[in-house]
This record gives C-alpha cells, structure tokens and sequence, in this order.
C-alpha cells in the first residue's frame, strides 16, 4: 500500500516499505515540530520534562485525530536503544 510522503504535495511514495517512519522528538514544548509529521504518517514519539506542555500537545493532537505518542522525561535518560528510530528531532 503506498503512502503519501512529506514535503511530495500528496505525491504517494511507491518505495516504502514500511507501515510508517518512526521519529522521536526530545524537548517537545507545545508539539509545534511533532504534529506536522504525525499528519504525514510518520509514528512519532516525544519526550518533554514539562507535563503542562505535554497537555497541550495531547489535546491539540487528540483535536486533530492524530496519534502522538508522549513520554515524560529528560533527554539525559532516554529509555530508547539507538537504532529505535528512523529520525530524531531535538
């Protein structure tokens, strides 16, 4: 099944094989850098020390039917092995 891929204008992307490229996103503050690529099929997953922030991220996703995995905590102890995801944004 092809899948739209960023940045292409609608453009599906014949060479993916995957369901879904995997981000994490360190330092989250309001999702403005998370929504975008949960809206282009990538599965994201951020963290942010800050659950305030973290609060508006879940509702602005949650208003966008868009699925944003969200993860309290720091960046100096990430609970993640290396190779666990395709990009990370910081």
């Amino acid at each position: 099944m092809a899948r739209t891929t960023p940045g292409s204008g609608g453009r599906s992307c014949r060479s993916c094989t995957r369901a879904a490229l995997g981000g994490f996103s360190i330092s989250v503050g309001v999702g403005r850098h998370e929504l975008l690529p949960a809206e282009h099929a990538f599965d994201v997953e951020a963290i942010d020390g800050n659950p305030a922030g973290l609060a508006v991220v879940r509702e602005t996703a949650a208003a966008r039917g868009l699925s944003v995995s969200l993860h309290n905590g720091f960046a100096d102890a990430l609970p993640y092995p290396d190779t666990d995801f395709d990009y990370v944004l910081s």
